[in-house]
């Protein structure tokens, strides 16, 4: 089971790394902006840069081990998706971060791989609005795993 963005801001070759982790026995496998190998085609707008470092830093918190949760490039083992997303609360652009978070609790590994990005013109993120939202989400789950 996987998902990518809808406005393929990864390209679909990128598939041919996926794959081959997942046939591996790789239960998790998520793309990266972030992670060496990585390039970004298309600089995102300044407002989303400087709201994704305050996010980051946050979503750090939760997921010390993970450098990119935002990427929308994500594949999951079928039973595994279903298994962690049953139970999960955000609905929001956190919701990322709260299904990594649930995956890590289970002691399974997730495989960051580098991608290819950039910013496409169909995204939904308005970075203000739902930047907000998405950080305030990620305090919770951090405050959550805190107590």
């Amino acid at each position: 089971m996987g998902y990518m963005d809808a406005d393929l801001a990864t390209p679909i070759e990128t598939l041919d790394l996926v794959l081959p982790l997942l046939e591996a026995g790789y239960q998790a496998v998520v793309g990266s902006r972030r992670v060496g190998g990585a390039a970004l085609a298309e600089r995102q707008p300044i407002q989303r840069l400087v709201g994704g470092m305050l996010f980051r830093a946050v979503a750090r918190r939760v997921l010390p081990g993970i450098a990119d949760t935002q990427c929308g490039f994500k594949f999951f083992c079928g039973a595994l998706a279903r298994s962690v997303a049953g139970d999960m609360l955000i609905d929001g652009f956190a919701f990322d971060v709260e299904l990594l978070q649930k995956i890590t609790r289970l002691g399974l590994p997730i495989k960051e791989i580098p991608v290819v990005w950039s910013d496409g013109q169909g995204s939904t993120m308005r970075a203000l609005r739902d930047g907000a939202r998405a950080t305030a989400d990620v305090i919770r789950l951090a405050r959550r795993k805190a107590a």
